[in-house]
């Protein structure tokens, strides 16, 4: 996570009953859901190696489930573009594309058939807190939790302003559709200017004052004028 999750805890209010991971990895933000008392976390993570290492290291917590498959919007198998260079961090269903321009020293080799299924057909329940780092997937694994997306008060997921990705949605597609329930980007962090990719926090809209969605408006309208991306990519 680029923004550190104390930070946004304590910037917004948030008030977190269960979390859920999707691409939760070998784990590296569990520390920080058990210090901050998050007692129903639902890790998912696709690849094999670090499922493993998820298992060996937080099975049998009782705070802790874990899943071995990705979420989408459809039920099947699927082949994961996998890289090395990264510890499978890179690694993604959507095919490298301009990835290969920002990360030359990245080198995706091979394929591992994983299953992706629908979180809205998951039997989880008591989780307002919404983690998502698939590269590039992040639509389809929205569009997959259907109405469950009503659960959530707050999203955290990764956004892209070019495609890093073969098809991987832009940050203002992302915005589009979680309004439609309701949501708005609240704040967003950028791995550098040069660099398209980055975090960004959506809250339930009910969760946030009138002036400040006002203000967000207002920032909205400056950012789709188009000149802030201008900007940033420019330097």
């Amino acid at each position: 996570m680029f923004i550190n999750l104390n930070k946004i805890i304590k910037k917004y209010n948030l008030e977190i009953d269960g979390l859920v991971h999707f691409g939760a990895h070998k784990g590296q933000e569990v520390d920080s859901y058990l210090e901050n008392k998050i007692k129903n976390i639902h890790l998912f993570e696709p690849q094999n190696h670090a499922f493993s290492y998820l298992k060996s290291n937080f099975e049998g917590l009782d705070e802790v489930t874990l899943y071995n498959f990705g979420l989408g919007n459809t039920e099947e198998k699927v082949n994961l573009f996998k890289e090395k260079d990264n510890d499978g961090m890179s690694s993604s269903i959507l095919e490298p594309l301009k990835h290969k321009k920002y990360y030359p020293e990245i080198h995706f080799e091979g394929k591992e058939q994983i299953l992706i299924k629908r979180y809205e057909n998951l039997n989880i329940e008591n989780v307002n807190f919404l983690n998502i780092d698939i590269q590039g997937f992040e639509i389809e694994a929205l569009k997959g939790c259907g109405i469950k997306l009503d659960d959530f008060d707050y999203i955290y997921t990764e956004v892209n302003r070019k495609e890093l990705y073969r098809g991987n949605p832009n940050i203002r597609e992302i915005d589009n559709y979680l309004d439609q329930f309701n949501f708005l980007r609240v704040q967003t962090f950028w791995a550098s200017s040069n660099l398209p990719f980055g975090d960004a926090l959506y809250i339930k809209k009910e969760k946030l004052s009138k002036n400040y969605i006002l203000l967000s408006n207002m920032k909205s309208l400056f950012w789709s004028t188009g000149l802030f991306y201008i900007f940033i990519d420019f330097f």
